[in-house]
């Protein structure tokens, strides 16, 4: 570094670059280097000197620092604006919003005693159902559609086979849990008093399973989705 001639330049435009700064030094009296000794000024110079050279490193270290952040900034807003990754943000959001309520929906009526109480999870069953559907045909469109946007996902097996096991999830619904709701809820409306009757037990026993079996597809799908394994 001492052997640059320009160095000196270099160093005070940095320093001035950062407040300005003029490096002078004084001794105690307030006498200037002209009133030293040889040897004085001659120690004087070479902590001037050690002095720049620090802080032309400080200010070198802090330039390259707020360059590599300028430079990550434009990169990461270009990453988040690609279509490709809105879908799939709205994919996985879509996962958590249908097929958490999705889980859940099996487990609300067990600790009911009542009809009073079978019936207030029934509904909540009810409202939950609706971000399973919603969550259901947006993490099938934001799927096909990535499928679209980059073809070569159709040549892979982990999501060919999760493609094909979403759909049977979706058609599970209308001809396998509908029915088998149906005679639940009739019961739940036409049963007079507060006490459950035996037969629901057996209803809901038979729905429950299937339920189960729905949520093990999707329990699959999502192992598929992570690891990727083929």
């Amino acid at each position: 570094m001492q052997g640059n001639p320009s160095y000196k330049q270099k160093t005070l435009a940095l320093l001035e670059t950062y407040g300005g700064m003029v490096l002078q030094w004084r001794d105690s009296s307030g006498k200037t280097d002209a009133s030293k000794t040889p040897q004085r000024r001659f120690c004087a110079r070479r902590l001037d000197r050690s002095s720049a050279e620090s802080e032309a490193m400080e200010a070198t270290s802090r330039l390259q620092l707020i360059a590599a952040c300028c430079s990550a900034i434009p990169k990461y807003g270009r990453l988040i604006m690609t279509l490709y990754d809105w879908l799939v943000f709205i994919h996985i959001v879509s996962a958590i919003a249908g097929l958490g309520p999705g889980f859940a929906m099996t487990f609300l009526t067990r600790g009911a005693r009542t009809m009073t109480e079978l019936n207030h999870a029934f509904r909540l069953r009810h409202r939950l159902h609706r971000f399973v559907m919603i969550g259901g045909v947006l993490l099938l469109i934001t799927g096909v559609w990535m499928g679209a946007l980059q073809p070569a996902l159709f040549q892979q097996g982990w999501y060919i086979t999760s493609l094909v096991l979403f759909l049977v999830a979706l058609a599970f619904g209308p001809f396998v849990l509908v029915p088998r709701s149906k005679p639940v809820k009739a019961l739940l409306n036409k049963h007079k008093g507060d006490d459950i009757p035996a037969s629901y037990y057996t209803l809901s026993r038979t729905l429950f399973f299937c339920e189960h079996i729905l949520n093990s597809l999707f329990l699959i799908i999502i192992v598929l989705m992570i690891l990727k394994p083929f």
